[in-house]
């Protein structure tokens, strides 16, 4: 098909539509006319157009084939998340190994707690083997269970510490990297938990129990013999997380939208939490009340241009799924609790950045 517009040829080698049977069926309507938002893609997969004469508020899927004759690989990455050391052996034969397949590994939170040694030797490992290793906290980094030794602002100078020994390490904490002319920007972000959740979340996650904002007074007294590891150290509440994930996600949406701060450039963003509800279907995570500690819906931020891609974990599931009009390609590859073994997680997952040479359309698909 040629674009009337630019007299271009579309580099689209198959179209399938599904409409609402109320609504006039896919083959009525003229395909040069189709007011494609994003092309590009190697492997049949969902995209959203709207026809501008059936703009109707109605979102019509459509599953792209292109061909790739003409697309230039930019970068390529993979993904993991959810390893969780805290719960193996602290030696390396026991940890998952993640097999070298491209040059940049994202480990997209709940490596291990941060201040135990593994996570640095865990870290130390990956740089060896990658030429580059892009970082985010997940709510476990943060957790002391037992004794608490740091706060959670101190986890983050811990973690920035372990990443600045390493010269191809780069912590991603409200902070963005350029690799191969693509930005990737992190954070962990955390959740906007909705008001009837509160209670439930507050007092069922560990994060409530677990991670500490503030250090005893080290005049006072322990109030309980029973906890006196714990005693005097303030705990993190549903108030200071959600200000946490307010204060990231407004960092994002002034990143993706500031044309001072590469907004040319094709963008991936790195969160721990998971940008859209749909991360959570069919999971655990997805019982009533517990929704809003896994997830917010993010997918406004995915309406700007320059995002291709957003990697996250925490849901321990695999994810693997096109939102924001169908342009973004949201992955997860959560590795889970040794005993947990998560179906589908494979450490040879990988994401490719592609450019097509005639439309100089930026795409994300699977390796």
């Amino acid at each position: 098909h040629i674009d009337p517009i630019n007299g271009r040829p579309w580099p689209i080698a198959l179209i399938i539509a599904r409409r609402k049977k109320s609504h006039t069926s896919a083959q009525d309507i003229p395909l040069p006319y189709l007011n494609l938002s994003y092309a590009g893609q190697t492997r049949k997969t969902l995209y959203h157009v709207c026809p501008p004469s059936y703009h109707m508020g109605i979102t019509h899927e459509v599953a792209l084939m292109a061909s790739t004759q003409d697309a230039t690989i930019l970068t390529s990455f993979q993904y993991v998340s959810d390893i969780h050391l805290e719960y193996y052996r602290p030696k390396p034969q026991t940890w998952p190994s993640i097999p070298r397949l491209c040059p940049t590994l994202i480990l997209a939170g709940d490596i291990g707690n941060a201040h135990h040694t593994h996570y640095r030797d865990f870290v130390s490992s990956c740089s060896t083997s990658f030429d580059h290793v892009l970082v985010v906290a997940g709510n476990h980094e943060f957790y002391q269970p037992s004794t608490p030794v740091l706060t959670a602002a101190e986890v983050l100078e811990t973690i920035q510490s372990i990443c600045d020994a390493l010269p191809n390490v780069t912590f991603l904490n409200k902070k963005s990297v350029v690799i191969d002319n693509v930005r990737f920007l992190g954070a962990t972000m955390w959740t906007q938990i909705r008001p009837e959740d509160k209670q439930t979340v507050a007092s069922s996650m560990n994060d409530y129990y677990q991670i500490f904002i503030e250090r005893p007074d080290p005049n006072s007294k322990p109030r309980s013999r029973s906890n006196k590891k714990k005693s005097g150290w303030r705990t993190a509440t549903t108030e200071i997380t959600q200000s946490w994930h307010r204060d990231q996600r407004d960092w994002l949406a002034h990143e993706l939208t500031d044309p001072s701060d590469g907004l040319a450039l094709p963008t991936v963003v790195v969160t721990h939490h998971a940008p859209s509800f749909r991360h959570l279907e069919s999971i655990h995570s997805a019982e009533e009340g517990f929704q809003s500690a896994y997830a917010t819906d993010l997918t406004k931020l995915m309406r700007n241009p320059p995002v291709v891609a957003w990697v996250s974990g925490h849901t321990h599931s695999i994810t693997e799924m096109l939102l924001g009009e169908g342009r973004v390609l949201c992955v997860s590859n959560c590795s889970g609790y040794p005993k947990e073994r998560v179906k589908g997680f494979d450490a040879s997952k990988k994401v490719l950045i592609k450019k097509d040479e005639n439309s100089g359309i930026v795409v994300a698909e699977q390796g």
